[in-house]
């Protein structure tokens, strides 16, 4: 089943009409709506910008937390692409569990950070997370994901569970790819390096951008659309994130960019060169990208 579907089908049997949830946010903006659809009220608890990294303020999480039924916390966050702290997570769960109130954690992405907060915390009653085939396994079209939580709350799931929520075609194309995961694997650390290119190219032209656990990152257009512009030049599809909900701000001006596979680099960082104004590094930049296409 879709993500959206997994909010409403775990919220179904969590929380009732009326009550409160914590929501960092900005998040995922389809739980808004499926929040709304439940007649959930959410308490939204907004990130922090400290130079360049979004940080999740958990003592205005915890407070909130006291006067609400729940909390829904994504991790790595969509749409800015931070992991919350191990110390933070561990803060957050103890929480739930001595006010005995349900957490939600959306880990979509989490194959890309590569830990799980239930490594550590998988005896957790309250604890409900939710994964997805879409991102990290490019299965989106097929909506599949699943919930891991104890057995006890599976069985109280299941009693809502629909009778075709999954179909066969996206099983078959889920085992294709847990079969092969020393491919994946390999995806994963082209991807990672790819990346961290992409991170020292703009920062060394000043172009303000975002550590990412995720496949995708983001770059602030401060000179008057000129970033924007040229990915539109280049023909590359960027999101313009400035109006995203609830994001206070965070993410004025801000372009979300999935990292482009290797073929693709050389016309990516072009691009980004074009946009920062900057040519006297275009060289030795093209030339550390061949590194990396070899």
């Amino acid at each position: 089943m879709a993500s959206g579907v997994r909010v409403i089908f775990v919220l179904s049997c969590l929380i009732s009409p009326g009550d409160r949830v914590v929501v960092p946010s900005p998040v995922f903006s389809f739980y808004y709506q499926m929040l709304d659809v439940n007649g959930v009220v959410p308490v939204i608890v907004g990130f922090e910008k400290q130079a360049q990294r979004f940080v999740l303020p958990t003592d205005a999480v915890l407070e909130s937390l006291r006067t609400c039924q729940g909390l829904i916390l994504c991790n790595p966050n969509n749409p800015l692409g931070v992991r919350t702290d191990p110390e933070q997570l561990k803060a957050l769960v103890k929480a739930c569990v001595r006010q005995d109130k349900p957490m939600i954690v959306d880990e979509c992405y989490f194959e890309y950070l590569q830990h799980s907060c239930l490594d550590a915390f998988s005896a957790v009653r309250q604890l409900f997370v939710i994964r997805s085939f879409s991102k990290y396994f490019g299965l989106a079209g097929l909506r599949l994901g699943y919930v891991v939580t104890r057995p006890e709350s599976i069985r109280e799931l299941m009693k809502v569970r629909g009778p075709w929520d999954v179909n066969h075609v996206a099983v078959k194309a889920a085992l294709f790819c847990l079969q092969n995961r020393d491919a994946m694997q390999q995806a994963h650390d082209k991807l990672a390096q790819i990346k961290r290119e992409i991170i020292e190219v703009c920062r060394a032209n000043a172009i303000v951008v975002y550590e990412s656990d995720t496949n995708f990152l983001l770059l602030q257009d401060q000179y008057d659309g000129r970033l924007a512009n040229a990915f539109a030049q280049a023909k590359i599809r960027v999101s313009d994130c400035s109006q995203y909900p609830h994001s206070f701000g965070l993410l004025h001006n801000m372009l979300r960019v999935a990292v482009p596979a290797s073929a693709d680099l050389k016309k990516f960082l072009k691009a980004i060169l074009l946009g920062s104004g900057s040519a006297a590094a275009s060289v030795a930049c093209l030339r550390s990208v061949e590194v990396i296409l070899k």
